[in-house]
């Protein structure tokens, strides 16, 4: 049988058994995978703590090609994330990111632009100082994610009239902002300007600042968390509309997305 080798990131674990564990992983070569590791659950298991969750390791394993579930030959940690996993606020909000990369990808779909952006995430994470900061992270992964999944959202022009909409160039959203109000379809995922929004259905109205956030989020180099400032109700209310637009497309609603005060 092939033998596989690829780094990964661990999204869950299930029992089997009295000892054994299904694992489930996304790695870089061959998408998301699920494994059978065995004894995993003893004492002294040779897998140590590199099948929890959120663990990015170097994974070998094996089995017939396209099988709905591998076995898993050796599992080696690369970064443990234990910052990320010591502080409960920082867990449940990868926890939430995790869930997103679980519930919407399907196995075997290689998607190199997304394994980055979830790797790159759970490294700012786990070295972030401020958990504020974490929020906006959560976003700005969550627009990424469904724009590398093919779910862009038109930000540009009205989806209606096709009116091209200006907005403030900085990333400091500013307050005055908050008094313009446009809309956002959550199905057809744009932007609905001030007169397309009266009569128009299935539209969520929102903050012209929001949008504007939205578009920046897109293209931010996300390392650059120290430049990103944003109204808490703002935050809020794009928190809502990109879980929104995430439920409407993978059809269900995210289990973690209770997890995630803001």
């Amino acid at each position: 049988m092939p033998l596989y080798t690829t780094d990964a990131i661990v999204l869950k674990s299930i029992n089997l058994g009295e000892a054994d564990k299904i694992v489930t992983f996304f790695t870089r070569r061959y998408g998301k995978i699920q494994g059978v590791a065995k004894g995993v659950r003893r004492t002294k298991s040779r897998f140590g703590a590199s099948l929890e969750p959120l663990t990015y390791i170097n994974l070998i394993y094996f089995g017939k090609e396209h099988t709905n579930l591998y076995k898993i030959n050796t599992s080696d940690i690369l970064e443990p994330f234990n910052k990320l996993k010591e502080d409960f606020d920082k867990l449940k909000k990868s926890l939430f990111i995790c869930d997103i990369v679980n519930s919407t990808l399907k196995e075997l779909d290689v998607n190199l632009k997304i394994f980055e952006l979830f790797l790159n995430t759970l490294k700012i994470i786990n070295r972030a100082k401020e958990i504020e900061k974490v929020d906006i992270l959560l976003d700005i992964f969550s627009l990424r994610f469904l724009s590398a999944s093919g779910f862009t959202p038109k930000l540009n022009n009205c989806i209606y009239c096709n009116k091209i909409l200006s907005f403030n160039s900085t990333l400091h959203t500013p307050h005055s902002a908050l008094s313009e109000r446009l809309g956002f379809h959550i199905s057809k995922g744009g932007v609905v300007c001030r007169e397309c929004l009266n009569g128009s259905e299935d539209v969520v109205r929102i903050n012209s600042g929001t949008i504007n956030f939205m578009k920046k989020a897109l293209t931010i180099n996300i390392s650059n968390l120290d430049r990103l400032s944003m109204p808490h109700k703002m935050e809020r209310e794009l928190h809502k509309i990109i879980c929104d637009y995430i439920n409407v497309h993978i059809d269900r609603k995210l289990k973690s997305y209770n997890l995630i005060d803001l």
